[in-house]
């Protein structure tokens, strides 16, 4: 050792790459998360479409309990 200091040397080797599809700018990020938003604002929208839908439906009727017989 060179003057009590430690040094480690790995010979690990990592691929460098900057592809354009890999690559995130401010830009991509604000047109991706904008595109999230819209996502999610359509769904919230057939959420709701299916809320009013299913409040105008009659709802199913409730299946009979079961006798005393066919428990035992």
């Amino acid at each position: 050792m060179f003057g009590g200091e430690l040094l480690a040397v790995d010979g690990i080797k990592l691929k460098a790459s900057n592809h354009p599809d890999r690559h995130t700018s401010q830009r991509k990020l604000r047109r991706q998360l904008e595109a999230f938003e819209q996502q999610i604002e359509g769904y919230l929208r057939a959420l709701d479409e299916a809320d009013t839908t299913e409040a105008g439906a009659v709802p199913p009727a409730p299946k009979a309990l079961p006798t005393a017989a066919q428990v035992r």
